[in-house]
């Protein structure tokens, strides 16, 4: 009998030990990239969802004053703002998230007020009363411009302190 060892046909296909720690290192450090992009991701949506529903209010408002010929308000209240006279689709009332801070800069004024108890006017010629609005959460900051004539933000700034 023959008992002669015979060579592997085919080498057993396998990760090392290093191969396998440089793999967990790179997904750790990607996973630690990613996590901190999104660390100031929260005060940014507290401040740009209402700023994108203000937009949307303003322009509805314009439009509806031009189309009905009657002035629109969009009233400022402690914990929202409101479109005032509107019974159309997509709500009037759009609620501001919580330590959410708003503040108004009228034409012709050189310091920021609390937005609380004012009031935005649309004339029934639907033009409004030109008007900066700042909403500030946490680290983040939104600064609005809008445009007399058709309600749109004119310039819009969104700022994250202190990072």
């Amino acid at each position: 009998m023959n008992f002669q060892r015979q060579a592997p046909t085919h080498r057993q296909k396998a990760f090392t030990l290093i191969e396998v720690i440089i793999v967990v290192v790179m997904i750790a450090v990607l996973t630690a990239m990613a996590a901190f992009s999104f660390a100031g991701f929260d005060d940014d949506m507290s401040v740009k969802g209402p700023s994108d529903e203000l937009i949307r209010l303003s322009k509805t408002a314009v439009r509806a004053a031009a189309i009905q010929g009657r002035p629109f308000s969009i009233y400022f209240g402690e914990k929202d703002f409101t479109l005032l006279g509107w019974e159309g689709k997509g709500g009037n009332t759009v609620a501001l998230p919580e330590g959410t801070k708003l503040s108004i800069l009228r034409w012709g004024e050189k310091d920021w007020q609390p937005a609380e108890g004012q009031t935005w006017m649309f004339g029934g010629n639907g033009l409004c009363d030109p008007i900066k609005v700042r909403f500030e959460s946490g680290d983040a900051l939104m600064e609005m411009g809008f445009n007399p004539l058709t309600g749109s933000p004119t310039e819009q700034t969104l700022t994250t302190v202190g990072k």
